[in-house]
Protein backbone atom coordinates (compact mmCIF):
# COMPACT_ATOMS: atom_id res chain seq x y z
CA UNK A 1 0.00 0.00 0.00
CA UNK A 2 1.43 3.32 -1.01
CA UNK A 3 0.98 6.07 1.57
CA UNK A 4 1.52 9.55 0.16
CA UNK A 5 2.08 12.07 2.93
CA UNK A 6 4.33 14.67 1.35
CA UNK A 7 3.34 18.26 0.82
CA UNK A 8 0.39 18.43 3.17
CA UNK A 9 -1.25 21.86 3.00
CA UNK A 10 -4.74 23.08 3.50
CA UNK A 11 -6.80 24.00 0.47
CA UNK A 12 -7.37 27.69 0.03
CA UNK A 13 -10.31 29.37 -1.63
CA UNK A 14 -8.19 29.44 -4.79
CA UNK A 15 -8.07 25.67 -4.68
CA UNK A 16 -11.81 25.45 -4.10
CA UNK A 17 -12.56 27.69 -7.04
CA UNK A 18 -10.45 25.69 -9.45
CA UNK A 19 -12.55 23.84 -12.04
CA UNK A 20 -10.05 22.55 -14.60
CA UNK A 21 -6.69 20.79 -14.55
CA UNK A 22 -3.43 22.46 -15.53
CA UNK A 23 0.21 21.43 -15.45
CA UNK A 24 0.87 22.49 -11.84
CA UNK A 25 0.84 19.91 -9.06
CA UNK A 26 -1.80 20.63 -6.40
CA UNK A 27 -1.27 20.04 -2.71
CA UNK A 28 -3.06 17.05 -1.25
CA UNK A 29 -6.42 18.18 0.11
CA UNK A 30 -10.19 17.81 -0.14
CA UNK A 31 -12.07 20.41 -2.16
CA UNK A 32 -15.66 21.08 -3.14
CA UNK A 33 -16.58 23.02 -6.21
CA UNK A 34 -17.37 26.54 -5.02
CA UNK A 35 -18.42 29.89 -6.44
CA UNK A 36 -18.48 33.46 -5.17
CA UNK A 37 -21.90 35.04 -5.83
CA UNK A 38 -21.94 38.63 -7.06
CA UNK A 39 -24.77 41.09 -7.53
CA UNK A 40 -26.23 41.28 -11.00
CA UNK A 41 -26.59 44.59 -12.79
CA UNK A 42 -30.13 45.98 -12.85
CA UNK A 43 -31.81 47.92 -15.60
CA UNK A 44 -32.87 50.60 -13.12
CA UNK A 45 -30.91 53.84 -13.10
CA UNK A 46 -30.40 53.37 -9.37
CA UNK A 47 -27.92 50.78 -8.08
CA UNK A 48 -29.25 47.78 -6.17
CA UNK A 49 -29.40 48.69 -2.50
CA UNK A 50 -30.59 47.27 0.75
CA UNK A 51 -31.15 50.76 2.22
CA UNK A 52 -34.41 51.35 4.07
CA UNK A 53 -37.12 53.44 2.37
CA UNK A 54 -39.61 55.40 4.47
CA UNK A 55 -43.25 55.62 3.37
CA UNK A 56 -46.56 56.57 4.93
CA UNK A 57 -49.61 54.39 4.23
CA UNK A 58 -53.18 55.65 4.53
CA UNK A 59 -55.75 53.06 5.60
CA UNK A 60 -59.44 53.10 6.56
CA UNK A 61 -60.49 52.23 10.14
CA UNK A 62 -61.59 48.71 9.21
CA UNK A 63 -60.46 45.11 9.49
CA UNK A 64 -59.72 45.22 5.76
CA UNK A 65 -56.63 47.29 6.54
CA UNK A 66 -55.25 44.94 9.19
CA UNK A 67 -52.86 43.39 6.67
CA UNK A 68 -50.83 46.59 7.00
CA UNK A 69 -50.82 46.52 10.80
CA UNK A 70 -49.93 42.83 10.79
CA UNK A 71 -47.10 43.34 8.28
CA UNK A 72 -45.77 46.07 10.55
CA UNK A 73 -46.03 43.95 13.70
CA UNK A 74 -44.58 40.78 12.13
CA UNK A 75 -41.63 42.65 10.63
CA UNK A 76 -42.59 41.98 7.00
CA UNK A 77 -42.02 45.63 6.06
CA UNK A 78 -38.64 45.71 7.79
CA UNK A 79 -37.71 42.45 6.06
CA UNK A 80 -38.37 44.19 2.74
CA UNK A 81 -36.38 47.28 3.76
CA UNK A 82 -39.36 49.55 4.37
CA UNK A 83 -39.98 51.86 7.31
CA UNK A 84 -43.76 52.33 7.32
CA UNK A 85 -45.84 54.91 9.14
CA UNK A 86 -49.59 54.23 9.26
CA UNK A 87 -52.20 56.97 8.99
CA UNK A 88 -55.93 56.32 9.42
CA UNK A 89 -58.15 58.06 6.86
CA UNK A 90 -61.90 57.84 6.19
CA UNK A 91 -62.49 56.83 2.57
CA UNK A 92 -61.29 57.92 -0.85
CA UNK A 93 -62.39 61.51 -0.33
CA UNK A 94 -59.62 61.84 2.25
CA UNK A 95 -56.97 59.59 0.69
CA UNK A 96 -56.77 61.21 -2.75
CA UNK A 97 -55.83 64.70 -1.46
CA UNK A 98 -53.36 63.08 0.95
CA UNK A 99 -51.73 61.13 -1.91
CA UNK A 100 -51.54 64.16 -4.17
CA UNK A 101 -50.26 66.35 -1.34
CA UNK A 102 -47.52 63.86 -0.46
CA UNK A 103 -48.53 63.33 3.18
CA UNK A 104 -49.00 59.63 2.31
CA UNK A 105 -47.47 57.57 -0.48
CA UNK A 106 -49.77 54.53 -0.54
CA UNK A 107 -53.47 54.25 0.23
CA UNK A 108 -56.26 51.68 0.23
CA UNK A 109 -59.30 52.58 -1.81
CA UNK A 110 -62.25 50.72 -3.30
CA UNK A 111 -62.17 50.03 -7.02
CA UNK A 112 -65.31 52.00 -7.79
CA UNK A 113 -63.81 55.11 -6.20
CA UNK A 114 -60.85 54.66 -8.52
CA UNK A 115 -63.24 54.55 -11.48
CA UNK A 116 -64.85 57.75 -10.27
CA UNK A 117 -61.47 59.38 -9.68
CA UNK A 118 -60.23 58.48 -13.15
CA UNK A 119 -63.26 60.22 -14.68
CA UNK A 120 -62.14 63.39 -12.91
CA UNK A 121 -58.57 63.17 -14.19
CA UNK A 122 -57.05 61.97 -10.92
CA UNK A 123 -53.85 60.00 -11.55
CA UNK A 124 -53.85 57.67 -8.55
CA UNK A 125 -53.97 54.21 -10.19
CA UNK A 126 -54.23 50.86 -8.43
CA UNK A 127 -50.95 48.93 -8.45
CA UNK A 128 -52.11 45.87 -6.46
CA UNK A 129 -55.27 44.37 -5.05
CA UNK A 130 -56.05 44.77 -1.34
CA UNK A 131 -58.92 42.41 -0.60
CA UNK A 132 -61.76 40.67 -2.38
CA UNK A 133 -65.35 39.91 -1.53
CA UNK A 134 -66.36 36.43 -0.45
CA UNK A 135 -69.45 34.83 -1.90
CA UNK A 136 -71.72 34.74 -0.01
CA UNK A 137 -70.61 38.10 1.34
CA UNK A 138 -69.59 38.91 4.85
CA UNK A 139 -68.04 42.34 4.87
CA UNK A 140 -70.56 45.07 4.11
CA UNK A 141 -74.01 44.70 5.79
CA UNK A 142 -76.99 47.02 6.04
CA UNK A 143 -78.12 47.26 9.67
CA UNK A 144 -80.98 49.16 11.25
CA UNK A 145 -81.48 50.66 14.66
CA UNK A 146 -83.35 48.50 17.11
CA UNK A 147 -85.33 51.57 18.19
CA UNK A 148 -86.35 52.44 14.64
CA UNK A 149 -88.64 49.43 14.38
CA UNK A 150 -87.57 48.90 10.77
CA UNK A 151 -87.82 45.25 9.78
CA UNK A 152 -88.61 45.47 6.05
CA UNK A 153 -86.79 47.18 3.14
CA UNK A 154 -89.93 49.21 2.30
CA UNK A 155 -89.71 50.93 5.70
CA UNK A 156 -86.46 52.61 4.68
CA UNK A 157 -88.26 54.92 2.25
CA UNK A 158 -87.64 58.51 3.37
CA UNK A 159 -85.29 57.44 6.16
CA UNK A 160 -81.65 58.43 6.90
CA UNK A 161 -78.83 55.98 6.25
CA UNK A 162 -75.23 56.53 7.36
CA UNK A 163 -72.42 55.69 4.92
CA UNK A 164 -68.74 56.43 5.27
CA UNK A 165 -68.82 58.78 2.26
CA UNK A 166 -71.80 60.03 0.29
CA UNK A 167 -71.94 59.17 -3.42
CA UNK A 168 -69.35 56.45 -2.83
CA UNK A 169 -69.37 52.71 -3.37
CA UNK A 170 -71.30 51.93 -0.18
CA UNK A 171 -74.12 54.29 -1.12
CA UNK A 172 -74.19 52.92 -4.67
CA UNK A 173 -74.50 49.33 -3.46
CA UNK A 174 -77.21 50.34 -1.02
CA UNK A 175 -79.09 52.04 -3.85
CA UNK A 176 -78.79 48.85 -5.89
CA UNK A 177 -80.10 46.71 -3.04
CA UNK A 178 -83.02 49.07 -2.35
CA UNK A 179 -83.91 49.15 -6.03
CA UNK A 180 -83.94 45.35 -6.18
CA UNK A 181 -86.40 45.35 -3.26
CA UNK A 182 -88.75 47.87 -4.85
CA UNK A 183 -87.69 50.86 -2.75
CA UNK A 184 -87.26 54.29 -4.36
CA UNK A 185 -83.68 54.88 -3.26
CA UNK A 186 -83.98 58.56 -4.28
CA UNK A 187 -86.26 59.03 -1.31
CA UNK A 188 -83.49 57.92 1.09
CA UNK A 189 -81.33 60.54 2.76
CA UNK A 190 -77.64 59.65 3.14
CA UNK A 191 -75.20 61.27 5.53
CA UNK A 192 -71.43 60.77 5.67
CA UNK A 193 -70.12 59.27 8.88
CA UNK A 194 -66.86 57.63 9.92
CA UNK A 195 -67.18 53.90 10.56
CA UNK A 196 -66.20 54.12 14.27
CA UNK A 197 -69.07 56.59 14.88
CA UNK A 198 -71.77 54.37 13.39
CA UNK A 199 -72.38 52.06 16.41
CA UNK A 200 -73.30 54.97 18.69
CA UNK A 201 -75.40 56.62 15.96
CA UNK A 202 -77.40 53.40 15.52
CA UNK A 203 -77.81 52.70 19.24
CA UNK A 204 -79.05 56.25 19.89
CA UNK A 205 -81.37 56.13 16.84
CA UNK A 206 -79.74 59.24 15.33
CA UNK A 207 -79.88 57.37 12.02
CA UNK A 208 -82.36 54.71 10.97
CA UNK A 209 -79.76 52.50 9.27
CA UNK A 210 -76.06 52.32 8.52
CA UNK A 211 -73.63 50.57 6.19
CA UNK A 212 -70.66 49.63 8.39
CA UNK A 213 -67.68 47.41 7.75
CA UNK A 214 -66.03 44.94 10.07
CA UNK A 215 -65.44 44.91 12.97
CA UNK A 216 -68.12 47.58 13.54
CA UNK A 217 -70.82 45.52 11.81
CA UNK A 218 -70.38 42.63 14.24
CA UNK A 219 -70.25 45.05 17.20
CA UNK A 220 -73.53 46.66 16.16
CA UNK A 221 -75.37 43.38 15.60
CA UNK A 222 -74.17 42.01 18.95
CA UNK A 223 -75.39 45.26 20.59
CA UNK A 224 -78.93 44.71 19.25
CA UNK A 225 -78.93 46.25 15.76
CA UNK A 226 -80.92 44.31 13.17
CA UNK A 227 -79.22 42.84 10.11
CA UNK A 228 -81.86 44.03 7.67
CA UNK A 229 -80.26 42.73 4.50
CA UNK A 230 -77.82 40.08 3.66
CA UNK A 231 -74.49 41.56 2.85
CA UNK A 232 -74.62 44.25 0.21
CA UNK A 233 -71.61 43.01 -1.73
CA UNK A 234 -73.57 39.86 -2.59
CA UNK A 235 -75.21 41.99 -5.30
CA UNK A 236 -71.85 42.25 -7.10
CA UNK A 237 -71.40 39.28 -9.47
CA UNK A 238 -68.28 37.14 -9.35
CA UNK A 239 -66.93 38.22 -5.94
CA UNK A 240 -64.54 40.78 -7.46
CA UNK A 241 -61.69 42.66 -5.85
CA UNK A 242 -63.39 45.26 -3.68
CA UNK A 243 -60.42 47.40 -2.78
CA UNK A 244 -56.92 48.05 -4.08
CA UNK A 245 -53.64 49.68 -3.11
CA UNK A 246 -53.07 52.86 -5.05
CA UNK A 247 -50.53 55.65 -5.32
CA UNK A 248 -49.88 58.61 -7.58
CA UNK A 249 -48.56 57.79 -11.03
CA UNK A 250 -45.50 59.97 -10.38
CA UNK A 251 -44.60 58.14 -7.18
CA UNK A 252 -44.97 54.72 -8.85
CA UNK A 253 -42.66 55.86 -11.63
CA UNK A 254 -40.01 57.31 -9.31
CA UNK A 255 -40.19 54.66 -6.55
CA UNK A 256 -40.79 51.27 -8.22
CA UNK A 257 -38.62 49.50 -5.66
CA UNK A 258 -40.68 50.87 -2.75
CA UNK A 259 -43.94 49.82 -4.44
CA UNK A 260 -42.51 46.37 -5.16
CA UNK A 261 -41.30 45.96 -1.57
CA UNK A 262 -44.70 47.05 -0.24
CA UNK A 263 -46.49 44.41 -2.32
CA UNK A 264 -44.01 41.72 -1.19
CA UNK A 265 -44.61 42.55 2.49
CA UNK A 266 -48.39 42.70 2.07
CA UNK A 267 -48.36 39.33 0.28
CA UNK A 268 -46.70 37.78 3.35
CA UNK A 269 -49.33 39.32 5.61
CA UNK A 270 -52.12 38.15 3.28
CA UNK A 271 -50.73 34.62 3.32
CA UNK A 272 -50.73 34.62 7.12
CA UNK A 273 -54.34 35.87 7.37
CA UNK A 274 -55.78 33.67 4.62
CA UNK A 275 -54.12 30.42 5.67
CA UNK A 276 -54.14 30.89 9.46
CA UNK A 277 -57.45 32.59 10.36
CA UNK A 278 -57.33 31.32 13.94
CA UNK A 279 -53.83 32.71 14.38
CA UNK A 280 -55.02 35.99 12.88
CA UNK A 281 -57.90 36.16 15.38
CA UNK A 282 -55.37 35.49 18.16
CA UNK A 283 -53.28 38.35 16.78
CA UNK A 284 -56.36 40.61 16.84
CA UNK A 285 -56.87 39.74 20.50
CA UNK A 286 -53.36 40.97 21.30
CA UNK A 287 -53.36 43.97 18.99
CA UNK A 288 -56.85 45.49 19.27
CA UNK A 289 -59.40 46.47 21.88
CA UNK A 290 -62.04 44.16 20.41
CA UNK A 291 -63.84 41.77 22.71
CA UNK A 292 -63.35 38.02 22.36
CA UNK A 293 -66.98 37.69 21.23
CA UNK A 294 -66.48 40.18 18.40
CA UNK A 295 -63.16 38.65 17.34
CA UNK A 296 -64.61 35.15 17.10
CA UNK A 297 -67.57 36.30 14.96
CA UNK A 298 -66.05 39.03 12.82
CA UNK A 299 -66.12 38.33 9.06
CA UNK A 300 -62.67 38.27 7.46
CA UNK A 301 -62.46 39.20 3.77
CA UNK A 302 -60.13 37.44 1.35
CA UNK A 303 -56.86 39.37 1.22
CA UNK A 304 -55.06 39.31 -2.12
CA UNK A 305 -52.72 41.52 -4.14
CA UNK A 306 -53.92 39.94 -7.39
CA UNK A 307 -56.13 42.12 -9.53
CA UNK A 308 -57.39 41.51 -13.06
CA UNK A 309 -59.58 43.09 -15.70
CA UNK A 310 -62.36 40.71 -14.62
CA UNK A 311 -62.61 42.56 -11.32
CA UNK A 312 -63.33 45.79 -13.17
CA UNK A 313 -65.89 44.09 -15.40
CA UNK A 314 -67.79 42.87 -12.36
CA UNK A 315 -68.15 46.44 -11.20
CA UNK A 316 -69.68 47.33 -14.55
CA UNK A 317 -72.87 45.74 -13.25
CA UNK A 318 -73.16 48.58 -10.77
CA UNK A 319 -73.21 51.04 -13.64
CA UNK A 320 -76.53 49.43 -14.58
CA UNK A 321 -78.05 51.46 -11.77
CA UNK A 322 -77.50 54.61 -13.84
CA UNK A 323 -78.84 52.83 -16.92
CA UNK A 324 -82.00 51.91 -15.04
CA UNK A 325 -82.26 55.52 -13.95
CA UNK A 326 -82.19 56.64 -17.56
CA UNK A 327 -84.81 54.09 -18.67
CA UNK A 328 -87.10 55.08 -15.83
CA UNK A 329 -86.53 58.77 -16.50
CA UNK A 330 -87.38 58.38 -20.19
CA UNK A 331 -90.66 56.70 -19.27
CA UNK A 332 -91.48 59.42 -16.76
CA UNK A 333 -90.61 62.10 -19.31
CA UNK A 334 -93.10 60.61 -21.77
CA UNK A 335 -95.71 60.69 -19.04
CA UNK A 336 -94.82 64.34 -18.27
CA UNK A 337 -93.78 63.37 -14.72
CA UNK A 338 -90.30 64.94 -14.94
CA UNK A 339 -88.73 67.79 -16.88
CA UNK A 340 -86.37 67.49 -19.85
CA UNK A 341 -83.60 68.82 -17.61
CA UNK A 342 -84.02 65.87 -15.25
CA UNK A 343 -83.99 63.48 -18.22
CA UNK A 344 -80.79 65.02 -19.57
CA UNK A 345 -79.25 64.69 -16.13
CA UNK A 346 -80.03 60.94 -16.03
CA UNK A 347 -78.60 60.51 -19.55
CA UNK A 348 -75.45 62.40 -18.57
CA UNK A 349 -74.97 60.20 -15.49
CA UNK A 350 -75.15 57.05 -17.63
CA UNK A 351 -72.72 58.37 -20.24
CA UNK A 352 -70.30 59.49 -17.55
CA UNK A 353 -70.50 56.13 -15.80
CA UNK A 354 -69.76 54.26 -19.04
CA UNK A 355 -66.81 56.56 -19.69
CA UNK A 356 -65.51 55.98 -16.17
CA UNK A 357 -65.60 52.21 -16.66
CA UNK A 358 -63.63 52.46 -19.91
CA UNK A 359 -61.08 54.72 -18.24
CA UNK A 360 -60.67 52.26 -15.39
CA UNK A 361 -60.18 49.40 -17.86
CA UNK A 362 -57.22 51.29 -19.31
CA UNK A 363 -55.92 52.06 -15.84
CA UNK A 364 -56.13 48.35 -15.06
CA UNK A 365 -54.07 47.47 -18.13
CA UNK A 366 -51.48 50.06 -17.15
CA UNK A 367 -51.39 48.73 -13.60
CA UNK A 368 -50.83 45.18 -14.84
CA UNK A 369 -47.93 46.38 -17.00
CA UNK A 370 -46.44 48.20 -14.01
CA UNK A 371 -46.80 45.09 -11.86
CA UNK A 372 -45.05 42.94 -14.46
CA UNK A 373 -42.19 45.45 -14.57
CA UNK A 374 -41.93 45.43 -10.77
CA UNK A 375 -41.92 41.63 -10.69
CA UNK A 376 -39.10 41.63 -13.25
CA UNK A 377 -37.10 44.03 -11.10
CA UNK A 378 -37.68 41.79 -8.09
CA UNK A 379 -36.48 38.74 -10.01
CA UNK A 380 -33.30 40.59 -10.98
CA UNK A 381 -32.61 41.29 -7.31
CA UNK A 382 -32.88 37.62 -6.33
CA UNK A 383 -29.47 35.96 -6.16
CA UNK A 384 -29.47 32.17 -6.62
CA UNK A 385 -26.49 29.80 -6.43
CA UNK A 386 -26.05 27.53 -9.46
CA UNK A 387 -25.97 24.45 -7.22
CA UNK A 388 -27.11 23.18 -3.80
CA UNK A 389 -24.68 23.75 -0.98
CA UNK A 390 -23.86 25.59 2.21
CA UNK A 391 -22.55 29.09 2.84
CA UNK A 392 -18.90 28.79 3.80
CA UNK A 393 -18.14 32.50 4.01
CA UNK A 394 -20.16 35.72 4.11
CA UNK A 395 -18.76 38.97 2.76
CA UNK A 396 -21.62 41.35 3.61
CA UNK A 397 -23.82 42.15 6.59
CA UNK A 398 -27.60 42.56 6.70
CA UNK A 399 -28.50 46.12 5.69
CA UNK A 400 -25.16 46.81 4.03
CA UNK A 401 -25.27 48.57 0.66
CA UNK A 402 -23.81 46.59 -2.23
CA UNK A 403 -22.90 47.39 -5.81
CA UNK A 404 -22.47 45.43 -9.00
CA UNK A 405 -19.69 42.79 -8.82
CA UNK A 406 -19.50 42.90 -5.00
CA UNK A 407 -18.97 39.48 -3.43
CA UNK A 408 -21.84 38.38 -1.22
CA UNK A 409 -21.20 34.78 -0.16
CA UNK A 410 -18.86 31.90 -0.73
CA UNK A 411 -21.07 28.90 -1.38
CA UNK A 412 -19.69 25.38 -1.16
CA UNK A 413 -21.44 22.42 -2.70
CA UNK A 414 -22.22 19.50 -0.41
CA UNK A 415 -21.46 16.92 -3.07
CA UNK A 416 -19.65 15.51 -4.88
CA UNK A 417 -16.48 15.79 -2.81
CA UNK A 418 -13.25 15.67 -4.78
CA UNK A 419 -9.62 15.10 -3.87
CA UNK A 420 -6.68 16.36 -5.89
CA UNK A 421 -3.15 15.11 -5.37
CA UNK A 422 0.21 14.67 -7.09
CA UNK A 423 2.16 11.43 -7.67
CA UNK A 424 5.83 10.96 -8.55
CA UNK A 425 6.40 10.64 -12.29
CA UNK A 426 7.25 6.91 -11.93
CA UNK A 427 3.49 6.33 -11.51
CA UNK A 428 2.77 7.78 -14.95
CA UNK A 429 0.80 5.18 -16.89
CA UNK A 430 0.22 3.04 -13.81
CA UNK A 431 -2.76 4.94 -12.39
CA UNK A 432 -5.77 4.80 -14.72
CA UNK A 433 -9.04 6.73 -14.88
CA UNK A 434 -11.84 4.71 -13.27
CA UNK A 435 -9.60 2.91 -10.75
CA UNK A 436 -10.61 2.99 -7.11
CA UNK A 437 -8.38 4.37 -4.38
CA UNK A 438 -8.82 4.82 -0.62
CA UNK A 439 -8.84 8.18 1.15
CA UNK A 440 -8.28 8.74 4.87
CA UNK A 441 -7.90 11.96 6.83
CA UNK A 442 -4.95 12.60 9.13
CA UNK A 443 -7.28 13.34 12.06
CA UNK A 444 -9.38 10.17 11.51
CA UNK A 445 -7.06 7.54 10.02
CA UNK A 446 -9.44 4.65 10.79
CA UNK A 447 -12.25 6.14 8.70
CA UNK A 448 -11.71 4.99 5.12
CA UNK A 449 -13.47 6.35 2.07
CA UNK A 450 -13.53 4.86 -1.40
CA UNK A 451 -12.86 7.19 -4.33
CA UNK A 452 -12.67 6.76 -8.10
CA UNK A 453 -9.95 8.38 -10.22
CA UNK A 454 -11.58 10.87 -12.60
CA UNK A 455 -8.52 12.50 -14.19
CA UNK A 456 -4.81 11.72 -14.65
CA UNK A 457 -2.70 14.48 -16.16
CA UNK A 458 -1.02 13.33 -19.41
CA UNK A 459 2.03 15.51 -18.69
CA UNK A 460 4.66 15.65 -15.97
CA UNK A 461 5.34 18.91 -14.17
CA UNK A 462 9.07 19.49 -14.88
CA UNK A 463 9.52 21.65 -11.81
CA UNK A 464 8.35 18.98 -9.36
CA UNK A 465 8.60 15.78 -11.36
CA UNK A 466 4.98 14.88 -10.50
CA UNK A 467 1.71 14.19 -12.28
CA UNK A 468 -1.62 15.64 -11.20
CA UNK A 469 -4.48 13.26 -10.33
CA UNK A 470 -8.13 13.97 -9.39
CA UNK A 471 -10.57 11.56 -7.77
CA UNK A 472 -14.19 11.73 -6.61
CA UNK A 473 -15.43 10.18 -3.38
CA UNK A 474 -17.99 7.40 -3.66
CA UNK A 475 -20.84 7.63 -1.18
CA UNK A 476 -21.30 10.00 1.74
CA UNK A 477 -18.24 12.00 2.85
CA UNK A 478 -18.90 11.27 6.52
CA UNK A 479 -16.79 13.56 8.69
CA UNK A 480 -14.57 14.75 5.85
CA UNK A 481 -14.63 18.49 5.25
CA UNK A 482 -13.29 20.69 2.46
CA UNK A 483 -9.77 21.84 3.24
CA UNK A 484 -8.80 18.85 5.39
CA UNK A 485 -5.43 17.13 4.85
CA UNK A 486 -5.79 13.61 3.50
CA UNK A 487 -3.76 10.49 2.82
CA UNK A 488 -4.16 8.63 -0.47
CA UNK A 489 -3.83 4.85 -0.49
CA UNK A 490 -3.44 3.06 -3.80
CA UNK A 491 -5.23 -0.31 -3.83
CA UNK A 492 -2.20 -2.25 -5.01
CA UNK A 493 1.53 -1.91 -5.16
CA UNK A 494 2.89 -0.19 -8.25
Amino acid sequence: MFDLVQGRRRCTSRCAARTRADSHALPIGLCLLGVALVTAGCSSSKPASTGTISITVGIPPAISSDAVALAQDKGYFAKNHLKVSIKTLNGGAATVPALQGGSIQVAQSNVLSEIQGASQGLHVPCFAGAFGLKNPGGFLPLVTSEKSGITEPSQLSGKTIAVNATHGVNQLMTDSWLDQHGVDYKSVHYIGMAFPNMPSAISSNRVSAAVPVEPFATQMVQAGAKLLAGYLESNIPGAPIFSCWNATANWLKSEPKAANSFVAAIEEANQFINTQPDAFRAWLKSNSNLTDKVIQNVAIPHFTTTMSATDVKNWEAEAKVQENDLTRAEGMMKADLITKQELDHARYKLTASQFEVEREKQNQQNAEATLRALQLEQEKMRIVAPFDGVIARRYVRAGQKVSKDDKLFWVTAVSPMKVKFALPEKFAGKVKTGEEITVTSVSMPDEKHAARVTMVSPVVDPSSGTIEVSAELLGAPGELRPGMTANIHLDKQR
